[in-house]
């Protein structure tokens, strides 16, 4: 297995390659997008896939009950850049 270095140079090639998408995570009332910023990770996969974003953004729901109940639900994130090790290559050379 080949291993894939991730220069500084790709790394912003992939982020670009991913610009203008978002992701959305809905529950209930609660909603949250988000796109790839600058620490969202770069998974590198087999094959030859062009960069995509994937995963959900963090979601915060607050739930507020009678009698003065509070309660915050926090659901991490999972988003992440998935891109091919043949594409990153491709770009390299």
């Amino acid at each position: 297995m080949n291993i894939v270095e991730i220069t500084p140079k790709i790394a912003k090639s992939i982020r670009s390659a991913v610009s203008g998408q978002k992701n959305c995570i809905c529950i209930g009332r609660s909603r949250n997008s988000a796109a790839a910023g600058s620490g969202t990770p770069i998974i590198v996969t087999a094959g030859a896939s062009a960069p995509r974003l994937a995963g959900l953004p963090y979601l915060k729901t607050n739930f507020v009950g009678g009698g003065g109940f509070r309660k915050t639900l926090y659901t991490p994130s999972t988003l992440r850049i998935e891109v091919g090790a043949e594409w990153i290559a491709a770009l390299a050379a």
